[in-house]
């Protein structure tokens, strides 16, 4: 009688060894591959980092000047926001971010100069945008997306030269100089990335 038991307990361990073979397969791959997560920045910039475009007619624009983005470099970016508040406006008003086209620096940046166009030199295939409705209580809290845009950072296809913040369609009425202040204003806007990484 013992010998059929035997038999049998052998044909169990026969079946159970491929899947212990392909369970030890998969440990080894959890502890010898480099695991993906993620990682998030906020990048808070300061009023020297944030200049006013003034346009002759009245209206304006931001410029944005970035830190280096060498850390998204080759990276996935899982989403980018950036994020300020406004004065409460009585329009619909869209805010439009671009990637500026042309170097500049801060101490010899105006509407006019360097530019080839007043205003700012920007590129026209690869920008973000968010749309601010009216608001008589609060001030407006603006999300804009630049996902599209810090991706582009990270895989070279933009060169880091900072963003310019422009608003549609009236800029001389929906873009005044409480706005602007608004923007200039310590800590007044930041930007938050999320991207994937190895370890």
């Amino acid at each position: 009688m013992a010998q059929p038991r035997e038999r049998e307990r052998e044909q169990i361990r026969f079946r159970i060894g491929p899947a212990m073979v392909a369970a030890l397969v998969i440990l080894l791959a959890i502890l010898f591959l480099p695991p993906s997560c993620f990682a998030i920045h906020t990048i808070v910039l300061n009023p020297a980092a944030v200049i006013q475009l003034d346009a002759p007619s009245g209206g304006a624009r931001t410029l944005l000047a970035l830190p280096d983005l060498g850390f998204i470099a080759g990276h996935d970016v899982l989403g980018a926001k950036i994020l300020f508040t406004v004065p409460t406006q009585n329009r619909l008003t869209t805010f439009e971010v671009r990637p500026v086209a042309t170097p500049w620096t801060s101490g010899a940046v105006t509407w006019d100069s360097p530019w080839s166009l007043p205003g700012g030199d920007f590129a026209d295939n690869i920008f973000a945008k968010c749309t601010l409705f009216p608001s008589g209580h609060a001030d407006g809290a603006v999300v804009i997306d630049a996902t599209v845009l810090f991706q582009a950072y990270a895989d070279g296809i933009l060169q880091e030269r900072g963003l310019l913040l422009r608003p549609l369609p009236n800029e001389g009425s929906g873009f005044g100089e409480s706005i602007s202040a608004a923007l200039t204003s310590p800590d007044a806007i930041r930007i938050e990335i999320t991207h994937e990484m190895s370890e």
